[in-house]
């Protein structure tokens, strides 16, 4: 299948009227979960990055940006509350200064998330929230676990009442990992799926709900991750948790039918944030990356951020990530990294 290089998905794919910015104000994390890919080896981000992604901003929104998608990623963000709120503040500031809309946004664990610190995030533009649970307070607290080996559940349960009571116009993500073997915990009438609409998703449609199969990702537990023999698979136990919430109460607007961390367009083309030409991740050190999945894999790294806001790529390390905007490829699009280094080095891995 391909797609018309004119579509509307691909033209906001390259335009510089749109800059989207993944940043890692630490790449430290007070969670061990088991399935966790990342390394923790890169702490908390120095004043010459913060100060180059404001320098980036500012010169951008000077040339006529015109929407501006910050979104804190980690590690965990909020381990570096202080770069946040800097960061966050500060590039609100510059867009109100030219015009620029801001939308601002934030994947946490939500264990550090206050009703002070959300409040601040709000004033700032930053009013998008993902927070995982892995399902049931015993099954979750198996898995996201704090670094002495406690559970978590009860601290981002209460994080997520927060963001309910909060009277902020915030959009909630609430992703539900599951797999072969927790499935069940999830479905029927005494599952957690129901008891998550009731509390959060049902007659607020701030929340919205998005189930993800666990996969390997390359952690150094991978090899005890269960996952499903297909994708196949994999979808099925999807659409039966889909119609599970639509049986609790919630409309058909509160799922997110994502692929992956791709976003699905209007003509059902789903393009992933790394296979975006103005899509990149700002580590924590100043190296600009594409994909939050493979920050182990050299490949990942397409340039480095300056001080003075310069954002230097390497053109021949970051064309590969765009080789879907190229050939229409709807594999390439919706998983750059499935296609371009996962199954390079792996035949068997089949496209998304």
């Amino acid at each position: 299948m391909r797609f018309d290089a004119m579509s509307p998905e691909i033209a906001a794919a390259v335009t510089n009227d749109h800059l989207h910015l993944i940043v890692n104000p630490t790449e430290r994390c007070n969670l061990r979960c088991v399935y966790c890919y990342e390394s923790f080896a890169l702490g908390k981000m120095p004043s010459a990055v913060v100060s180059g992604i404001f320098n980036l901003a500012k010169r951008r929104a000077e040339k006529g940006l015109k929407t501006f998608r910050l979104e804190f990623f980690g590690g965990e963000p909020l381990v570096a509350w202080d770069v946040v709120e800097t960061l966050a503040r500060g590039l609100s500031e510059i867009c109100g200064d030219h015009g620029v809309q801001m939308l601002g946004g934030m994947t946490t664990n939500g264990v550090l998330l206050t009703r002070a610190r959300l409040d601040r995030l709000a004033a700032c533009q930053t009013r998008s929230f993902q927070v995982t649970l892995d399902g049931p307070q015993a099954v979750h607290d198996r898995r996201r676990v704090t670094r002495r080996d406690q559970g978590s559940f009860a601290a981002v349960w209460k994080a997520l009442q927060t963001l309910k009571t909060a009277p902020h116009a915030v959009e909630v993500l609430i992703r539900m990992h599951f797999d072969p073997t927790t499935l069940g915990n999830l479905l029927g009438e005494a599952g957690f799926v129901r008891a998550v609409a009731a509390a959060f998703a049902k007659d607020d449609p701030r929340f919205r709900l998005h189930f993800h199969a666990l996969g390997r990702w390359g952690g150094a537990r991978d090899g005890e991750t269960p996952v499903f023999a297909s994708a196949a698979d994999e979808r099925t136990a999807i659409d039966a948790l889909i119609d599970e919430a639509l049986a609790a109460g919630c409309s058909p607007a509160q799922f997110d039918r994502r692929h992956g961390d791709a976003a699905l367009g209007e003509s059902g083309l789903a393009i992933c944030y790394a296979a975006r030409a103005n899509a990149f991740v700002i580590r924590s050190d100043g190296r600009v990356a594409k994909c939050t999945v493979a920050f182990e894999d050299d490949r990942n790294t397409v340039g480095r951020l300056a001080e003075n806001g310069d954002l230097v790529i390497d053109q021949a390390r970051h064309l590969p990530w765009l080789e879907g905007l190229i050939s229409g490829d709807p594999n390439a699009l919706s998983c750059p990294a499935r296609a371009y280094l996962w199954r390079k080095s792996d035949p068997s891995i089949k496209g998304a």
